[in-house]
C-alpha cells in the first residue's frame, strides 16, 4: 500500500509576520566558497535560518516557538526559513543539510554557522546573546 503525503503550504507551518521566507535569490551560492546571506536581509542584526521540511513533525511542533521568538526579539534579531522541498530547496545542497530542522546562525557579515540540535530554550538564549552582542 502506497502512502502519499500532501505537501502543506508554507504558511501553514510558519505564519508569523516576523518570519522571513528566503529564496535562493537571498543567498550568495557557491560550491567552492562559503554560502552567505545577502546584505539586504541582515539590516545590522544577527539571525537564525531554519531549513525545514513540511513533512517534519519537529519542524511543525517548533514553528510556534520560532514565531514567538521572532516577535519578541524583532528589534535585535531576525528569524528566516527555507522550505527544503519548496522551489528554492536546492539551497540545502549548498548548505550540506543532512536532516530537518537544520538551524544556522546568520552573522552580521552574512556568513552561516550551523548550530547543533539544541532545546528551544537554548536557541532562545543564543538569540538573546547575539541580539545584545552582534558579531
Amino acid at each position: 500500500m502506497d502512502i502519499f503525503f500532501e505537501k502543506p503550504a508554507k504558511d501553514e507551518i510558519y505564519k508569523g509576520d516576523e518570519i522571513i521566507h528566503l529564496t535562493k535569490k537571498d543567498f550568495k551560492l557557491s560550491k567552492k566558497e562559503k554560502v552567505t546571506v545577502n546584505n539586504k536581509i541582515l539590516n545590522n542584526k544577527n539571525g537564525i535560518l531554519i531549513v525545514y521540511s513540511p513533512f517534519c513533525e519537529v519542524c511543525k511542533n517548533h514553528a510556534e516557538n520560532w514565531e514567538e521568538y521572532a516577535q519578541l526579539l524583532k528589534n535585535r534579531f531576525f528569524v528566516c526559513v527555507v522550505d527544503a522541498y519548496g522551489p528554492d530547496g536546492e539551497i540545502t545542497s549548498y548548505l550540506n543539510v543532512k536532516g530537518y530542522p537544520s538551524i544556522f546562525l546568520i552573522k552580521l557579515n552574512g556568513s552561516l554557522e550551523q548550530l547543533p540540535l539544541l532545546s528551544m530554550e537554548e536557541y532562545f538564549n543564543i538569540m538573546l546573546q547575539y541580539g545584545e552582542n552582534p558579531v
